[in-house]
């Protein structure tokens, strides 16, 4: 069986990267963010530049980023970490760049955010049971419907 490689993708929002390559000028010229494939990361791997890069579960987590026009560089695994999000975490660790991960706070998530820590470094943020208490019984007071129209 060959490897599937374009199927499942990582999703890159304000990730900035230095080089010429095609994947390079797909992270620069984006104000959304960029799908990228197994065969992105492995046939034209981007070299990151140094920055602080929040990975996240959830696409919704990225979106509400979005609508908060946060600054930062944030990347969505989607769930459970496949290739994909392994090669992207290998990657992102290999150059140096510091990972910070936020998942569900549900079992599987805060499975996933142990395994982040421990296999790449990455520093676990708002994954206790503060931010659950924190967040409270309300939904969330972030308007989407900028980003959907």
């Amino acid at each position: 069986m060959i490897a599937d490689r374009l199927s499942a993708s990582v999703l890159l929002y304000q990730v900035q990267a230095v080089g010429d390559g095609p994947v390079h000028e797909r992270l620069r010229e984006a104000a959304t963010p960029v799908a990228l494939t197994l065969l992105d990361l492995t046939r034209t791997p981007p070299t990151l530049a140094p920055q602080v890069l929040t990975v996240v579960e959830n696409p919704s987590v990225l979106e509400a980023a979005m609508a908060c026009d946060s600054p930062g560089p944030l990347t969505c695994t989607s769930g459970q970490l496949g290739n994909v999000g392994h090669t992207l975490l290998q990657l992102a660790g290999d150059q140096g760049t510091h990972l910070r991960y936020s998942g569900d706070l549900d079992g599987c998530g805060l499975w996933i955010a142990e395994y982040v820590a421990r296999a790449y470094g990455a520093e676990l943020v708002a994954m206790g049971v503060s931010t659950v208490q924190n967040a409270g019984p309300e939904p969330s007071s972030v308007l989407l419907g900028r980003l959907l129209e």
